[in-house]
C-alpha cells in the first residue's frame, strides 16, 4: 500500500513479493532513497544510511537492480515534440533509446506534455495508449510563458514557439504553488526531440 501511495513501481512482480514475504518474516524492512526524495515512512519500514543495510533501495538508476531490490519513483514527466506524422516506432525508439542512455525505465513516467497542435498526433497518442499513459496538451501562449527553457528558431518559424519538449514537460510537472523542475534537457533523435521533468514537491 505504501509503494503505491507514493507512486513507486518495481519492474518485476517477483521482487515485491520477496519484500512482503520478508516483512511477514521479520515484522519490518530496512530502506535506502539512493538520491530520491525521501518520503514519510510507516512503522514497519526504517530509514537506514547505506545500500547495504537495506533490504530494498528507492532509487531512478536501473543499474541499482543488480545490487538490491529497488523500486522505483514514478515522477517523471516527458516532453515530447515531434514533426507530423511521425510514426509510433521512431517515437518508441527515441523514446526506449533516451531512457536507457540516461539510467530510466518507461514505469517511472506518470505523464506526456505537448504542444496542444499535437492533439490528433497519431505515434504520440498510439504511444500514450500502449503504456497507459496521460497526455498533457498546453497551448503555444503557455509554452512561451516558460521560462529558463531551450530556444529553437526552427520550432519558432513553424509553430510561433520557442520550443516544445523542455516547456512541455516543465508545464506537465508544474503544480500551483511550484514551477517543475528540468531533470534532463531536449535531446533530439531523428524527428523527434524528448526532455524530462519533474514535480519539486515529491
Amino acid at each position: 500500500i505504501w509503494l503505491a501511495e507514493n507512486r513507486f513501481e518495481s519492474l518485476h512482480r517477483k521482487e515485491i513479493n520477496q519484500l512482503c514475504s520478508k516483512i511477514v518474516e521479520k515484522g519490518k524492512l530496512h530502506v535506502f532513497f539512493d538520491d530520491v526524495d525521501k518520503v514519510p515512512l510507516p512503522d514497519d519500514i526504517i530509514l537506514v544510511g547505506c545500500k547495504e543495510d537495506a533490504d530494498f533501495i528507492v532509487t531512478r538508476d536501473v543499474s541499482s537492480e543488480k545490487e538490491k531490490i529497488c523500486v522505483f519513483p514514478k515522477e517523471l514527466y516527458l516532453g515530447i515534440g515531434c514533426k507530423r506524422g511521425t510514426a509510433l516506432s521512431i517515437i518508441e525508439d527515441a523514446i526506449n533509446t533516451f531512457f536507457r542512455e540516461n539510467g530510466l525505465h518507461l514505469n517511472m513516467i506518470r505523464s506526456i506534455g505537448t504542444i496542444d497542435l499535437k492533439i490528433d498526433e497519431e505515434g504520440i497518442l498510439e504511444f500514450a495508449e500502449k503504456h497507459g499513459l496521460k497526455i498533457c496538451f498546453f497551448s503555444r501562449k503557455s509554452i512561451n510563458d516558460v521560462e529558463n527553457a531551450g530556444f529553437s528558431q526552427f520550432v519558432f518559424e513553424t509553430l510561433g514557439v520557442n520550443g516544445v519538449a523542455e516547456q512541455a514537460s516543465i508545464l506537465a510537472a508544474s503544480r500551483s504553488e511550484s514551477k517543475g523542475k528540468l531533470l534532463f534537457e531536449k535531446w533530439k533523435y531523428q524527428s523527434v526531440t524528448l526532455a524530462i521533468s519533474k514535480s519539486r514537491d515529491i
